[in-house]
């Protein structure tokens, strides 16, 4: 959506890991700085695929998108 906006960040303790959620809040004042058009927008497939690959649970929706990060092993030889 366009327009200025606020971003919420908010991090859980979960079972087996920590739910970062991220979520977009319109704001009711003007943009700071117009949009930069050098690069394309991030889209949900693309940061879908970034979780994919780093074995995060990936749960969008309109204004927000949850992260899971499973606990960590550590291992040592």
């Amino acid at each position: 959506q366009p327009g200025p906006a606020d971003v919420v960040l908010t991090a859980s303790l979960v079972e087996g890991g920590v739910m970062v959620s991220i979520q977009r809040r319109a704001a009711e004042r003007s943009a700071d700085n117009a949009p930069n058009t050098d690069y394309r927008a991030l889209t949900w497939p693309d940061v879908a695929a970034l979780a994919q690959a780093e074995s995060v649970g990936f749960t969008p929706s309109a204004d927000a998108v949850q992260l899971r990060f499973q606990k960590a092993t550590q291992t040592f030889a």
